[in-house]
Order: C-alpha cells, then sequence, then structure tokens
C-alpha cells in the first residue's frame, strides 16, 4: 500500500509535463499546418457528445491519454473505502483530463488483453472494447468521454478548495499523504 503514497504526486507533475509538451507541439503544428492541428484537437473533442453535462468544465489534454492502474492483483486486497477513494478519484482526474483508465495486472489474462485490446487501439485505430466497468471492487475500465460526474460523484467538500478537481485532489492527500517526490 505504500504505493498510494506517492500517487497524486507523480500523476500530477506527469499530466502537467505532457500539457506543457502538448501545447507547445500543437503551437508548433499550427504553424506548419493549421488543419492537422485544429483536426488533432477536434478528434479528442469528438469523444464526449455535444450534450455531455460536463464537456464545458473539463481542462481536456488534446491527445490520446490512457492512465493505466497497474498491479491490480495488488490493489484488489486493499480495504473497500481505500478502492473507493483511489478509484473514485482516479476517474475524476481521467474524466477531467479527458483520458483513458484502465486497471491492469500482468498475473490476470483478462486485465491484459483489456488493456492490449486499449493500447492496439489508440495506436494502429483496432476495434475498441465500449464495455466499461465503474465498480471499485472490480477493475476500473473507463473510456475518455464516457463517464461523468454524476456518475463518479462529488467528493466531501473542502475548505478554500475552488474546483471539483482541487476537491478531490484534497480527499486524496488527506487519505494518502503523499511521501515522496514525483519522478519523470
Amino acid at each position: 500500500q505504500r504505493r498510494v503514497r506517492g500517487i497524486w504526486t507523480t500523476l500530477e507533475s506527469l499530466l502537467a509535463a505532457i500539457r506543457q509538451r502538448v501545447k507547445k507541439v500543437i503551437h508548433e503544428l499550427k504553424v506548419e499546418s493549421p488543419s492537422a492541428a485544429n483536426n488533432l484537437v477536434a478528434e479528442c473533442l469528438a469523444r464526449y457528445d455535444a450534450d455531455h453535462p460536463d464537456k464545458d468544465s473539463l481542462d481536456i489534454i488534446p491527445v490520446p491519454i490512457t492512465i493505466i492502474g497497474s498491479k491490480y492483483d495488488v490493489f484488489q486486497n486493499f480495504d473497500s473505502e481505500k478502492k473507493k477513494i483511489i478509484s473514485r478519484t482516479l476517474r475524476y482526474v481521467a474524466h477531467h483530463h479527458g483520458a483513458h483508465l484502465c486497471y491492469f495486472s500482468s498475473k490476470i489474462e483478462t486485465l491484459v488483453m483489456r488493456a492490449r485490446g486499449l493500447l492496439g487501439h489508440l495506436v494502429f485505430k483496432t476495434q475498441l472494447n465500449k464495455t466499461t466497468c465503474t465498480d471499485h471492487n472490480k477493475p476500473i475500465y473507463m473510456l475518455a468521454g464516457m463517464d461523468a460526474v454524476s456518475q463518479i460523484g462529488s467528493p466531501p467538500p473542502a475548505p478554500g478548495s475552488r474546483s471539483l478537481l482541487e476537491q478531490w485532489k484534497q480527499l486524496y492527500l488527506a487519505s494518502f499523504p503523499q511521501e515522496s517526490e514525483a519522478v519523470m
């Protein structure tokens, strides 16, 4: 359970680095090929229906991103309440940034196949399994654009928190204080 004490710090720093790099690349691409840059952004936004209830409140990173929760074989034995906090937090972070979320274990063949299918879709545009799983007592599998705040739920209000992302962060950090700096 030690690894959960570094998840937030690592996730936050990696997403910030991805966002910064993507912003720079899209800016450079707009100079060379404005239509290619616009198509890239439009493709990511297209995963969200026009009437998606959260579409206007998200901060989508305009490239496909997948958050993989590894070592599910260990995670499945965690206390149910801890799994619930971790799973709902990761679902919200993925949803907020327009990312897929997939729990994985190299020791569970169905999870290997699920992750392989998702990565195959992202790399080779193969057919994607759109069957999702949101039960925190099972391996989470949620595709970008298919979740919603109303399905995830809200964290308890945190003093001084202005956004839902900040509230989820405060809940996670209160439940799992971070032990070390992020590794990039």
